[in-house]
């Protein structure tokens, strides 16, 4: 057998050829891992974040979708039930399939798109009526946060720093819908996440350049009784790179809840 003359050429080769690829550039957030979330029915999601140590980290965002149901369901949600997701609105069912292969554990490659790939599918960034979501969202050094969709602690759904279960004492941001001047899908009168008239009437969902309700999916079935809302969520790491590009972590799903209604 013949014997490689150069073997530190050919491994200066590979190193370079491997660089040239941009592996070795290839920046990693933590992502929140899913046994970091508890649910409690389709009402309560508790989370804990992950220690963020790299200096390219901004904050974690929350993405959602409003899906219009004609079924009332009190019990936890299971996304790998297709018949529920499915009796829910068939578009959050296919959404969900859609997403299901990004949140992959086992991709080693997180696409720089996700952004655009949560925007194709309408899923809009979570946003809070009294505070800057980025702001709350930019902790580093872990811990928990509360979503709470059962109006126990306040009149509409809110997120809190910490968790609820061990301080009942916490104060609750209201969740409010997004809203900015280049894309506008909530209603600017009503950005609760509450199950109203105006979220459960499919004719209110606007394709032109006022896109009202962009971040509500039809139900393509006739609603004979009434109507309910359900959201869904997922959650990433979010951070800029030395060249200003956006890097996220593995997108993670939170949860299916129902919103409560109006008061």
């Amino acid at each position: 057998m013949k014997k490689l003359r150069f073997p530190s050429l050919f491994i200066l080769l590979t190193l370079t050829a491997l660089g040239s690829c941009g592996i070795e550039d290839y920046k990693y957030l933590d992502p929140v891992e899913p046994g970091n979330i508890v649910r409690i029915l389709n009402t309560q999601a508790f989370i804990y974040l992950p220690r963020q140590e790299e200096y390219y980290f901004k904050n974690f965002v929350i993405y959602y979708r409003i899906y219009i149901s004609g079924s009332l369901l009190t019990g936890s949600i299971s996304p790998d039930d297709s018949n529920t997701l499915n009796s829910i609105n068939a578009s959050l069912y296919s959404d969900y399939r859609s997403i299901l292969p990004y949140t992959n554990s086992n991709n080693s490659v997180v696409p720089t798109n996700m952004d655009y790939i949560f925007a194709n599918r309408r899923y809009f960034t979570l946003q809070l009526e009294d505070i800057s979501i980025d702001s709350f969202l930019e902790h580093t050094s872990g811990g928990y946060i509360t979503l709470d969709f059962n109006q126990s602690t306040s009149p509409w759904p809110a997120l809190f720093m910490g968790d609820t279960r061990s301080n009942s004492s916490l104060t609750p941001h209201p969740l409010y819908r997004h809203s900015d001047a280049d894309s506008r899908p909530s209603n600017p009168n009503n950005r609760y996440l509450t199950n109203n008239s105006d979220l459960n009437n499919s004719d209110n969902i606007k394709e032109d350049a006022s896109r009202q309700n962009w971040d509500v999916a039809r139900n393509t079935q006739q609603i004979p009784g009434e109507a309910y809302t359900y959201v869904s969520m997922y959650i990433m790491s979010y951070g800029i790179e030395d060249n200003f590009s956006s890097i996220f972590s593995i997108p993670t799903f939170i949860g299916i809840f129902r919103l409560p209604n109006e008061m």
